[in-house]
């Protein structure tokens, strides 16, 4: 078994090696990797697209499993975008 204190520790380590390997990656190409923030933006746009497509068109019965599935996957996908950029991992 893992003792907390030893594992709340180990968790503060990991966190601080991952902003610090951000860090020298920024500084060695310099300038940020944007993939992150370009598939960030593109569920973010998903998310919200769909959101006003589903509020302002029509539906028939036979298409809506389909979109159900769709919802939930932009749904996650925008809780984690939100949780990597709003979390407590990147705050300083």
């Amino acid at each position: 078994m893992i003792d907390e204190p030893k594992a709340s520790q180990m968790e503060r380590n990991q966190i601080e090696n991952a902003n610090n390997l951000d860090i020298k990656k920024t500084l060695l190409f310099g300038r940020r990797d944007f993939v992150m923030d370009f598939i960030a933006v593109s569920v973010v746009i998903g998310f919200f697209g769909m959101a006003f497509l589903i509020a302002l068109t029509p539906r028939d019965g036979t298409d809506h499993d389909v979109l159900n599935v769709l919802i939930g996957q932009l749904s996650a996908g925008f809780i984690a975008v939100l949780s990597f950029f709003f979390g407590s991992i990147r705050k300083p």
